[in-house]
């Protein structure tokens, strides 16, 4: 391939990128793309470049929460990870995390440093996107650095990815129970802060009086059963569901928990 070629393709393959104020186009790159391009020809360094330039889009994560795509977030700026401030913090701003990271539609945007203040700096302020952009770098913000947050007022995102399986959990800690006893049945959840309803199950069905409200800042429901017999012998278990946008979403099942009833101690020790 010749000198000029090249050049008219280097120039044209790195025009496919908006340079903004967080990603300036480097002439490094340009080297790269030139020796990519003398050693593989064109078509192997448009995949290279390609692959080279989405990655190093995907500047923001999720920290310290229940899931990758639940969390404190955090930027990368100038070799480090750290923080977002939750001034002006709101679900258009979640919206472009969560697409993203890949990470499904947006359920909440947290602030008050819900997922811990963290050991650093506060990289962005008055971030301000429409809920359009591909990047949280493409939105508007504060120069970086720049920020009048304190530690506790970390901004936190919680996509609809992270609605992950539940546990259930009985008390008291025992498989055996006896006719005319108690058992409470507790359903934990991740630490999502979002509002959701709890569905109790029986063999797979629903349970009488099985579907309870969680506020946004529980993350367990119980339900009683009390006088119990045989006919509560079974495998119980629970999910959740809430709203993202008008759609109801639905968490996986949690894996059951077998409870036998016997009729009485005396009883259950002649079997």
């Amino acid at each position: 391939m010749e000198v000029a070629s090249l050049l008219k393709v280097t120039l044209r393959l790195l025009q496919r990128r908006s340079c903004h104020m967080f990603d300036a186009c480097s002439v490094m790159e340009a080297l790269d793309l030139l020796f990519l391009l003398l050693a593989f020809g064109r078509s192997q360094a448009e995949v290279s470049f390609g692959r080279s330039h989405e990655k190093a889009m995907v500047r923001v994560r999720l920290s310290d929460g229940p899931h990758r795509c639940a969390g404190r977030v955090e930027v990368y700026h100038d070799g480090q990870w750290d923080f977002v401030c939750d001034d002006n913090w709101d679900i258009n701003d979640v919206a472009v995390v969560c697409k993203e990271l890949g990470c499904g539609e947006v359920l909440a945007a947290l602030g008050l440093s819900l997922y811990g203040n963290g050991n650093g700096t506060v990289w962005l302020d008055d971030v301000m996107c429409n809920g359009t952009e591909v990047s949280l770098m493409d939105c508007q913000a504060q120069p970086w650095g720049a920020h009048n947050c304190h530690p506790w007022e970390l901004a936190g995102a919680v996509c609809s990815d992270a609605l992950v399986k539940a546990e259930v959990s009985v008390t008291p800690s025992h498989f055996i129970f006896y006719t005319g006893e108690s058992l409470t049945l507790t359903c934990i959840l991740p630490a999502l802060y979002v509002h959701v309803q709890v569905h109790f199950l029986k063999d797979q069905k629903p349970m009488p009086n099985g579907i309870l409200d969680v506020g946004l800042e529980y993350n367990t429901s119980s339900l009683s059963v009390t006088d119990l017999h045989l006919s509560n012998q079974g495998n119980y278990s629970c999910f959740y569901t809430t709203n993202a946008k008008g759609q109801l979403l639905t968490a996986p099942r949690s894996d059951p928990f077998q409870i036998k009833i016997g009729e009485s101690v005396f009883w259950d020790l002649q079997i």
